[in-house]
């Protein structure tokens, strides 16, 4: 074993150094130029294999050691207790070790001296070897033969083993009868050579003669003459190949074998071998030929006419190639038709079978006999290599140990007989779907293949599945018709020609380059175009065709059409029509009237855009580096019909870049509209800011759509529609609302949860749903655009075609492939929610409605190969009657529209080894049973139901149920450990944790541990966070507090401050959010978002609180009046932030009647408030009596916002409106004669005060008395100041509100510089007439207010006012009082026995209270 490195990183690197010190030699960033070796006699083999390199295992595949070492394919020390985990790789901190089960120890290094025969099966033993550093583990191909193995190691004793060359050894039984079964063991242990006889017991040292059989481990080297025997030698370990002699003599009884001195001796016969221990009988030198090929027919075949049945198959000289009959005469008129033909050769002269394509039957072993001809439509036939399909059986070698409950999935022979309930040799297992490269030597199942990922190494290969892989990443399906396609790994190229049943794979000389290669059809070679004359390339034109290739990256070649430069001018090639490739045409004008695409007059340069009047202000593209957007190409151009074309240019070709688009899907291309040239993006794009438009390009055409582009930093601009000029974006700071649009952060929002937005960075393709409709969307570094989807989008699983973004509905198979148009690499599927608006990527497998079934994975798209059956082994796997094998129990049986639902598939499984599901991080995965669709549910979570959901998984089934009530259930105890509590909204669902109770107990689900029942109730409150007596909840220590399940839809909200260890977050918290609501409490994590705020009721109060990091925190800095959404519509206790200018709840009065007002102050108490709320040019209102949208436009009562921001105060006139404040101004209004109906009392009329700010107008309850000013003309009111009797004595107001917000003007005194009155109606004036002070001869003693009640008097230097004739008050005393019978024509008039409020600065009667004396 030798370990070796890439002299450089570049892909067709072919030389390499040996490294012999991984530890110090090999760092991280050097692993994919890594590979294994196994070298012998000069010749070196890649190998996969393990390397331990910066603390961690690394698999080496395909020359490239950077690979993560599959799931399956390693453990843990403790998980090393079971034959299942054999031959798995073991990571510790400093090395690799193996798990070895089944010996001591069971976790052991592999060191140099050891090699080591590991499986974990009888079927699956496989050869390792490592290094005494322990820093290697490698697994060569075993060598051919027979071995013995005890422990895992050779040995002289234990358990047989036969490599026949293939990957796996397998263990032999020793139940063989040497009559039949050569290639086997007795039980002697002795190997059956021939028929009836034996060599000696294994471990017996001697060399023999062995014959042919398929049983044989040497099959591969063995060949189909009967002539040719195999050398083999025999020691204490093993039975190989020997070629150590040339002439030997063979015992005709015992087959042993000896060197040849002299003559054989009597009973012995003389044989001759060559190197590779092939003999055949006699003193001749064999030589040998692995080639598989028609031999040539006799002379004077093609004059013979027999019609006798086939026996095999001749190539004459007129390259045709015949049937033979058993007479060896050639049969005429069976000469055999165009199109590729299939032959097994299981010997040349005698034995040589057509075999049908994709339905033909072949046992494996037989493989090696296959051969592929083509033939042209003469009838002229050659030897070609390719791909074809067939139905293959393979031997079973030992019995299972299930035989009996797994026959009926088993064969006798090739005709599909039934297997025997006993076990009976030969048993087959069959594969309908079975994949071969066949070459002149015979057929490769395994030898041209890829697993998984389609690299660039893995270019011109066909997968177990049938996909082959054309490009980096790119795949096209076995039986896509009538494609031909130019490939290369970058070393070597390949013209590949797909047929509906085979694919010819022609190696081709010359090297491709990226751009235009003229490729010819007949000689099968590439021509260099650019030293070729127009006479030359005309002259062969016929073959002509022309390819756009990527050779640096993806590695593709595409047929295209163009314009290129010969030696001698320009041609042009289009298509495989002859008549079109010719010498091209120049000489068109790029004016007006200019021929867009076509090559003009000016040194017959590319017509870009057509000139004002002449050339002279035309865009012309030269033949230079650049890609142009033509929008409609003219008849003149061979690119015309081509809308959209985009062309790209260099010094020797003009062609259509049909490579955008080449991974399947849309590539978004940006065009700057001055030139209409591609415009680099990810620069500084701020002077072309308003000239750039995103085209979405496929196959060399181009269709305009929107999205975003960035330039550099925090600049991106929005490409809009074609009549509307891009420009900068202003960058939103949540995916709340926003989706399809690019936050602060740069990342692109693809659905409403931040988490999830993408950067622009990596190409990537989502379906979101912007509010209005699906879109489609592709993402490549610096670009997001936004198209539209074909078809409707439905609940569940989505076939998509990723270039088209086109919907394709359940149907034919023939239907999707036409969908597809024969690419399954255009294919993904999306699991959609259409009323939660989400879709996101999935995979699984589908039936069309014709039954065929398909697997879509990450890495490829392909006809499902079943599993024979449900094992741990084939965990993700459908098997046998198409069911999902999805806990390793041979009693799965969830299929296709039976048992519907969704089940759990554990990550913790040994997941197979090409399932479509492919679990990523340690996660489990939520599998869908549906009608035509077995997928991963990617968006489980995100769309069960608001609220509250328990969650449970069947012990044995792995269903999982789903309730938002399970007061009435009985979850059984078996299904306990798996519940898991989800808290969910409209927009997103989160996983919490508490108390549940079911219809005969409580169970606590705890963050951090074991779900458990709650036996037994605590007896005080002592530690918050338990259960107390009668199962409720402590909510503070005080037991009087504690609160009990609901039991019916009512919802709380409560705040308490939990010790550490409890239920909800494990931790010790103050200030958590627990909800409850019907048979549960749970940490209330998914209503709440980091740094919001919310309005919560707290007993008879509402306070202000905000969430962060887990935690409420109440709100002690001053705050205003803002509007706050109703969470549940059961509760009226918890409130968030309305976001009011989300237009998508101006049509939804559900949402709009949830919103609420609250006026917050600085101790976090917050008071319910009603009026009208503007966001941004709408209104809304928010009402004592009903919230609504504004959308009235007339002033039908007094009180009603129009939806022009005016608020009515005169019925019938619109103009007169009261107005919104602007800027930090507040307004407060005086709205007289309040209709009885109003949004800011409910009901009741009168008058009432409203305050205005820029965003709200709200009724402002000044209750008790108000000394104002009132403006009638405007209505606002403002506070009263000395000098307003005088100055103002109009506007001077004595206001009594009450707590419903209703007032009445009230007469009484305004004390300014002198006293004066104020009427009912308003207005100051100064004591004069009725009302003029007296002056008081006493203020005692009866009469002494005699005729003045209700007037101001003065006594002494003091003013006093008349409360009866023989009472008055000084009115430096304040306070309440009664008033008799005020005199007549006085201001108070009228008020008898009425109370008076008496205050420094007025006196004012109170409306409603009525005193007596």
């Amino acid at each position: 074993m030798k370990t070796y490195q890439k002299i450089d990183n570049k892909e067709g690197t072919n030389i390499l150094k040996e490294v012999t010190d991984i530890a110090n030699d090999i760092h991280l960033v050097d692993l994919s130029t890594l590979s294994l070796f196994q070298c012998e006699g000069g010749r070196c083999a890649e190998m996969q294999g393990y390397v331990f390199v910066g603390g961690k295992i690394h698999k080496c595949n395909n020359g490239n050691c950077s690979n993560d070492v599959p799931a399956e394919e390693k453990v843990t020390a403790e998980a090393c207790n079971a034959l299942t985990a054999v031959g798995k790789v073991i990571e510790t901190s400093t090395k690799i070790q193996l798990c070895m089960y089944g010996v001591t120890p069971a976790v052991a290094d592999v060191s140099n001296s050891d090699t080591y025969y590991l499986g974990p099966d009888a079927t699956h033993i496989k050869k390792y070897i490592g290094n005494n550093e322990n820093n290697i583990i490698a697994l060569p191909k075993p060598e051919i033969g027979y071995f013995l193995v005890n422990n895992y190691k050779i040995s002289t004793t234990g358990n047989i083993i036969k490599c026949d060359g293939g990957e796996n050894c397998i263990k032999m039984d020793t139940t063989a009868n040497c009559a039949t079964d050569i290639g086997k063991f007795n039980s002697d242990k002795k190997l059956c050579l021939a028929a009836n006889k034996a060599s000696a017991a294994i471990g017996t040292n001697g060399s023999y003669i062995m014959s042919y059989d398929r049983n044989s481990a040497f099959w591969s080297i063995l060949k189909t003459s009967g002539t040719t025997k195999l050398l083999i030698k025999m020691d204490t370990e093993s039975i190989t190949v020997d070629t150590s002699m040339t002439s030997i003599c063979v015992n005709d009884d015992t087959l042993a074998a000896t060197a040849k001195s002299g003559s054989c001796a009597t009973g012995s016969t003389e044989y001759t071998c060559n190197t590779s221990g092939l003999c055949i009988q006699g003193g001749s030198a064999l030589v040998q030929s692995t080639e598989k090929k028609l031999e040539a027919c006799h002379a004077g075949c093609s004059g013979e006419t027999t019609e006798r049945g086939t026996k095999t198959y001749c190539i004459d000289t007129d390259k045709k190639i015949y049937p033979i009959d058993d007479q060896n005469k050639c049969k005429g008129s069976g000469v055999l038709a165009e199109g590729a033909h299939l032959f097994k050769i299981s010997n040349p002269a005698s034995d040589i079978t057509e075999i049908t394509k994709t339905t033909g039957k072949i046992i494996s072993t037989e493989a090696e006999d296959l051969a592929l001809y083509q033939c042209n439509s003469s009838k002229e036939c050659k030897q070609v290599e390719g791909y074809v399909k067939l139905v293959t059986y393979t031997e079973l070698q030992n019995e299972p140990s299930n035989w009996a409950s797994i026959y009926t999935s088993y064969y006798s022979d090739t005709s599909d007989a039934a297997a025997s309930t006993t076990w009976t040799p030969p048993v087959y297992s069959k594969n309908e779907n079975s994949y071969y490269y066949v070459t002149k030597n015979g057929a490769l199942s395994t030898g041209s293949s890829f697993s998984s990922t389609c690299n660039a190494s893995d270019v011109g290969k066909i997968s177990s599945s049938g996909v082959i892989c054309i490009s980096s990443g790119k795949t096209v399906n076995f039986g896509t018709n009538a494609k031909q396609y130019l490939v290369t790994n970058g070393s070597a190229q390949w013209y590949m020609e797909f047929n509906t049943d085979y694919i010819i794979k022609t190696q081709i000389s010359g090297t491709l380059v990226s751009g235009a290669n003229v490729f010819n059809t007949e000689k099968l070679e590439l021509v260099n175009y650019s030293s070729t004359s127009n006479e030359n390339l005309t002259a062969a034109k016929n073959n002509l065709v022309l390819y756009n290739c990527d050779v640096s990256v993806g590695k593709l070649c595409l047929q295209s059409i163009g314009y290129i430069k010969s030696s001698d001018g320009k041609f042009e090639i289009s298509d495989n029509n002859p008549g079109t490739k010719n010498k091209a045409s120049t000489g068109y004008e790029c004016n007006t009237s200019g021929k867009l695409g076509a090559l003009s007059n000016n040194a017959a340069k590319l017509c870009v855009i057509k000139g004002t009047s002449n050339e002279n202000d035309a865009k012309l593209a030269e033949f230079d580096n650049g890609y142009y957007y033509i929008a409609s190409p003219a008849t003149e151009s061979i690119f015309t019909g081509k809308t959209g074309a985009i062309v790209r240019t260099a010094d020797t070709f003009m062609i259509l870049d049909n490579l955008f688009g080449n991974s399947g899907a849309k590539t978004p291309v940006v065009i700057n509209t001055d030139t209409m040239k591609e415009q680099s993006v990810g620069i500084d794009l701020e002077s072309n800011s308003g000239k750039l438009k995103l085209y979405e390009c496929a196959e060399g055409q181009c269709t305009l759509t929107v999205g975003f582009i960035h330039g550099t930093g925090s600049n991106y601009y929005e490409a809009k529609a074609s009549t509307t000029a891009s420009a900068k974006f202003t960058l939103i700071t949540s995916c709340a609302k926003n989706v399809g649009k690019m936050k602060t952060d740069g990342k692109f929002c693809i659905s409403s949860v931040d988490e999830e937005a993408v950067p622009l960075t990596t190409n990537n393709d989502y379906i979101i749903h912007d509010g209005t409709d699906f879109k489609y969307v592709r993402i490549v570094e610096n670009i997001a655009s936004i198209g539209s989807i074909t078809e409707t989008i439905t609940d569940g699983v989505n076939r998509i075609n990723t270039e088209t973004a086109t919907v394709i509905a359940h149907g034919t198979n023939d239907a999707l492939k036409t969908a597809l148009s024969d690419d399954f690499s255009k294919l993904a599927l999306y699991y959609c929610d259409t009323g939660k608006e989400i879709c996101k990527r999935t995979y699984g497998y589908f039936k069309t409605s014709d039954s065929t079934y398909y697997s879509v994975s990450p890495t490829e798209t392909s006809v499902l190969s079943l599993a024979s059956s449900c094992s741990s082994s084939n965990i993700g796997l459908l098997f046998t009657g198409y069911k999902l094998c999805l806990t390793g129990a041979a009693g799965d049986n969830l299929t296709f529209g039976t048992n519907n639902g969704n089940y759990q598939l554990k990550s913790a499984l040994p997941i197979a080894e090409g399932n479509a599901f492919s679990p990523e991080n340690n996660l489990d995965l939520v599998i869908e049973i549906a009608a035509n669709t077995i997928a991963v549910n990617p968006i489980y979570y995100r769309t069960l139901s608001e609220g509250i959901n328990i969650l449970y998984v069947g012990a044995t089934d792995k269903k999982i149920t789903d309730s938002t009530d399970i007061s009435g259930a009985t979850i059984p105890a078996t299904d306990v450990p798996s519940i898991q509590i989800y808290g969910c909204t409209d927009s997103k669902c989160v996983r919490t944790y508490g108390y549940i109770q079911d219809a005969a107990k409580k169970y606590a689900i705890k963050n951090g541990a074991a779900n458990a029942e709650v036996s037994s109730a605590v007896a005080n409150c002592n530690t918050i966070g338990l259960l107390y007596t009668d199962f409720k909840l402590c909510v503070d220590s005080n037991t009087a507090n504690v609160v009990a399940f609901i039991a019916d839809t009512a919802i709380g909200n409560y705040i308490i401050n939990a010790p550490a260890d409890n239920v909800f977050t494990n931790t010790a918290s103050n200030s958590i959010l627990i909800r409850a609501s019907k048979s549960v409490f749970v940490l209330n994590n998914f209503e709440v978002e980091e740094g919001e705020k919310y309005i919560l009721k707290e007993g008879n109060d509402y306070h202000q609180y905000s969430y962060s990091s887990g935690l409420m925190t109440k709100v002690t800095s001053a705050t205003d009046v803002g509007s706050y959404d109703l969470i549940t519509s059961t509760d009226d206790t918890f409130y968030r932030v309305a976001d009011l200018t989300d237009t998508s709840i101006y049509a939804d009065s559900a949402k709009v009647a949830k919103v609420a007002l609250f006026d917050c102050d600085a101790n976090g108490a917050c008071t319910q408030e009603y009026g009208y709320y503007k966001a941004d040019s709408r209104y809304f209102k928010i009402g004592a009596d009903s919230n609504a949208l504004v959308d009235s436009t007339q002033c039908s009562a007094i009180g009603l916002l129009l939806n022009t921001g005016k608020l009515c105060i005169t019925s019938g006139s619109e103009t007169t409106g009261l107005d919104f404040a602007t800027g930090n101004n507040i307004i407060e209004y005086l709205i007289s004669d309040l209709a009885s109906t109003n949004a800011f009392i409910g009901s009741g009329t009168g008058i009432a005060i409203v305050k205005a700010t820029a965003n709200y107008i709200i009724l402002e309850k000044k209750v008790g008395i108000s000394l104002l000013k009132f403006d009638s003309t405007t209505s606002i009111l403002t506070d009263f100041t000395a000098g307003d009797c005088t100055s103002n004595p109009t506007k001077v107001t004595l206001l009594d509100c009450k707590s419903t917000g209703i007032c009445t003007k009230v007469p009484g005194f305004v004390k300014d510089t002198n006293y004066y009155t104020v009427a009912a109606s308003g207005g100051a004036s100064a004591l004069s007439g009725d009302n003029a002070e007296v002056t008081l001869e006493a203020v005692t003693g009866t009469d002494h207010c005699k005729d003045n009640v209700g007037k101001i008097g003065a006594y002494s230097g003091k003013k006093y006012l008349c409360l009866t004739a023989d009472l008055s008050i000084d009115l430096s005393t304040t306070g309440n009082f009664v008033i008799g019978t005020p005199t007549a024509n006085t201001i108070l008039a009228g008020n008898t026995n009425k109370m008076l409020i008496v205050t420094d600065t007025y006196i004012a009667v109170d409306s409603t209270v009525t005193g007596t004396f």
